[in-house]
């Protein structure tokens, strides 16, 4: 179906066997596999040959925002309705 793989994988429920999954769905050479789900109870195991197939494993919090600075200010754009809340 995906040709050898996907190139995204986003992973958000937390399970380390989905995360584990979806480094292993993504295609050889250039597949991407994001992590946003959350758990602090296990680790994620995988092969090293995972990463030298190609394949990248990146972890994102907060969609990438930087909590420090992005946070208050994306607060005080929704309070002053400067933001698009949908």
């Amino acid at each position: 179906m995906t040709d050898g793989g996907v190139d995204f994988a986003l992973e958000c429920v937390g399970n380390v066997d989905v995360m584990r999954s979806a480094l292993e769905s993504c295609v050889k050479g250039w597949g991407v596999s994001v992590l946003t789900g959350y758990n602090d109870s296990q680790d994620v195991s995988t092969r090293c040959v995972q990463f030298l197939a190609g394949r990248t494993l990146k972890g994102s919090l907060f969609g990438g925002y930087k909590s420090v600075d992005s946070v208050p200010k994306l607060v005080s754009d929704v309070m002053s309705r400067e933001a698009a809340t949908g």
